[in-house]
């Protein structure tokens, strides 16, 4: 089996009762219950630093657990291969975190209120601009999870520029905060975008006891405002609230054909116990704030128009973050937006084992987005427009190129079907292309067919006729007799 020592020395060792004993390659894991299944000690290809091999339930000094996932002392995290202990900054983590998004909120508030205009100024458009970076940012982020063997100097880049938009909570020692208990660690992620709301909220009620204790109603928050506020921050990281939801989802699979989770390896998927706990969570941020958040935005995009004649201003001010980066008549385009979200956060858990696969997803989600943005130019200013549809073109680009890392694929994961449902698209676009020329042409006849009706009409009327059969003979008679003179 994959991920056993198996030279001509072997077995190097037996048991008490005369049976060989395994022994693993370095980045491979075996127990001693079952010494000959082995498990693959991370998702990717430097293993090594995680399991030494050799012996069942062998690993480095200082770690311990299936997979040596976890440290053997509390108070301390994983670095590199060994485990180092906690500092006091680390530990505070959960503190340093509601303090920053306390003040986060505050700067969204003051910064995310201006006035609707159907021009962009230029603070606004480089706080557009901004937003793309971090948008490109995020995408980045679930792109570096596909099943690629990036090199180290391309999945360093990619980690580091988008972990702080992606909440990538492996990109810090988390477990310092809240332990190493994998639903604890989970857990914390999934609450975020409520500590989020708890503090908006808070914010809001702690201006209105302010303003009443000073006799100040200006600095009070407005309820619109503030829910402004709230859609602002909350759809600037909703591609990394999916990829939060989707990480239970995320499995890689072992030599023994069993799997793990990516983001904990200790944890088997589909096997109970934690991961019965993580899918709980994922269900809850799914159905208790994606869905509600999605349904309000649809809601705002719906009553948009009426509202909008009505010349209500407190209703466009409530869904600006939908409304205001594009034009009037593209005031739908933030759901294109989400969508698009939604779309790349999957692309990981749709489509298994298969990187050419994922690679073919994204690149199509990112090709038909930018095709749509080209055909409607929806941002308030041209430039932010090309920008938008430059980065989507420059992204699949990235998707093609990222294919000469993947090694040759097996004959079944999908290369045909890759193919087919290509030529399917362009089969698609072909017949649309038919169906317009033939109601162009159906069009055309039609034209003909009312213009001929309308000269009868006329040449009747000249002589006096209502449209009736008998007027209509005459008028046949008339026609026959110039024809023939």
């Amino acid at each position: 089996m994959l991920g056993l020592d198996c030279e001509s020395n072997w077995p190097k060792s037996w048991n008490a009762v005369g049976n060989p004993i395994s022994s693993a390659q370095p980045g491979f894991y075996t127990q001693i219950s079952a010494p000959y299944e082995t498990y693959k000690c991370c998702f990717g290809s430097a293993c090594k630093e995680d399991c030494p091999g050799g012996a069942p339930d062998t690993c480095i000094s200082g770690r311990t657990g299936l997979l040596c996932d976890a440290c053997v002392d509390d108070g301390y995290f994983i670095n590199g291969a060994e485990c180092q202990q906690c500092p006091f900054l680390l530990k505070s983590l959960l503190v340093i975190a509601v303090i920053v998004s306390f003040v986060a909120c505050f700067v969204a508030y003051k910064l995310t209120n201006g006035r609707l205009t159907v021009d962009a100024d230029n603070p606004l458009a480089m706080f557009l601009f901004i937003g793309l970076l971090v948008t490109s940012a995020q995408i980045l982020g679930i792109v570096k999870d596909l099943e690629v063997p990036w090199p180290n100097a391309v999945d360093g880049f990619m980690s580091g520029s988008s972990a702080a938009f992606t909440l990538d909570a492996s990109a810090i020692p988390l477990e310092c905060a809240v332990g190493d208990w994998p639903v604890a660690l989970y857990m914390v992620q999934v609450l975020f975008p409520y500590l989020l709301l708890l503090e908006i909220l808070a914010l809001f009620l702690g201006s209105k006891l302010v303003a009443r204790i000073l006799d100040r109603p200006s600095l009070s928050w407005q309820i619109d405002k503030t829910l402004n506020t709230a859609g602002q921050i909350l759809q600037a990281l909703f591609i990394a609230f999916c990829g939060i939801m989707v990480k239970p989802l995320q499995c890689y699979r072992h030599p023994n054909n069993k799997w793990s989770l990516k983001m904990y390896p200790r944890v088997l998927c589909d096997e109970g116990g934690d991961y019965s706990g993580l899918l709980m969570l994922a269900a809850c941020i799914c159905f208790g704030f994606l869905l509600p958040f999605v349904t309000w935005c649809v809601w705002g995009c719906v009553k948009a128009p009426s509202e909008s004649s009505n010349a209500n201003g407190r209703f466009l001010q409530r869904f600006r973050f939908l409304l205001y980066r594009f034009r009037p008549d593209c005031w739908w385009w933030g759901l294109s937006f989400l969508l698009r979200q939604t779309l790349l956060a999957f692309a990981t858990v749709l489509i298994r084992e298969n990187p050419h696969g994922q690679l073919f997803y994204i690149g199509g989600t990112l090709a038909v987005y930018g095709f749509l943005m080209c055909r409607f130019w929806p941002w308030l200013s041209e430039e932010l427009s090309f920008i938008d549809a430059g980065v989507m073109l420059a992204l699949v680009l990235i998707m093609l190129t990222a294919s000469q890392f993947l090694p040759e694929p097996e004959p079944n994961q999908g290369r045909f079907g890759i193919l087919v449902a290509v030529f399917v698209a362009m089969g698609a676009l072909l017949v649309r292309f038919l169906i317009i020329l033939l109601e162009a042409y159906l069009l055309m006849v039609f034209s003909a067919s009312l213009a001929q009706e309308a000269q009868t009409v006329s040449r009747l009327a000249k002589i006096g006729c209502s449209g009736s059969n008998t007027c209509k003979t005459h008028l046949m008679r008339i026609l026959l007799k110039q024809s023939a003179g």
